[in-house]
């Protein structure tokens, strides 16, 4: 079993440190975590949720960071009330990707756009990581494109340690798969119902 508390505590103090400088208060030390929490805070204005430490595993997208890119995905709520994750490269600093989520499969833009039933993308994410369910985000990426990202849990898995499937919710294609390797603060956004698996 690993344990990240002392990583987890150094991250907390430094998300904090990194939006209050974001928002005009003192320096932050320089860092691949803290240029990616400006970058992250600079994109989306609003209050930092959470973040997450993730590597990719696979992608189909052509744009999207290889393999093996370790990301962090900061989740902010806007002024607007909107919640977006902001994913940030590690190693440049650059922002990557920005995804707004809702709240669930009934949002007039998500559903506007699915054409993949939630228990059809449930059942093509299992296919790919059999374990349990334990979260479900609905995304909109780019031009407002749906997508479902399923947090499986895996026998076996170190604590902590989770698979994130994308699935195309046009599609149904797994577009991209990540390891979260921690998780600090709130990401996601609350649904109104519970995860099945």
């Amino acid at each position: 079993m690993r344990n990240h508390s002392v990583a987890i505590v150094a991250v907390v103090s430094m998300f904090g440190v990194a939006a209050a400088h974001a928002q005009g208060g003192s320096p932050v030390p320089d860092g691949p975590f803290a240029r990616c929490a400006r970058a992250a805070l600079a994109t989306k204005s609003g209050e930092a949720l959470g973040v997450e430490a993730v590597t990719v595993v696979s992608t189909s997208e052509p744009a999207a960071p290889a393999a093996g890119s370790r990301l962090l995905e900061f989740t902010i709520r806007g002024k607007d009330g909107a919640q977006w994750e902001v994913t940030c490269n590690e190693a440049t600093s650059a922002i990557a990707e920005v995804e707004e989520e809702v709240a669930n499969v009934s949002e007039q833009r998500f559903h506007a756009g699915a054409k993949v039933s939630e228990d059809s993308a449930r059942a093509i994410a299992l296919h790919v990581y059999p374990g349990k369910i334990v979260d479900v985000n609905y995304e909109l990426e780019a031009k407002d494109r749906p997508s479902y990202e399923f947090d499986i849990m895996q026998a076996g898995a170190p604590v902590g340690e989770q698979m994130k499937v994308e699935v195309d919710a046009q599609s149904g294609h797994v577009s991209e798969v990540r390891r979260e390797r921690a998780q600090v603060g709130r990401t996601g956004r609350d649904s109104t119902s519970p995860p099945r698996s």
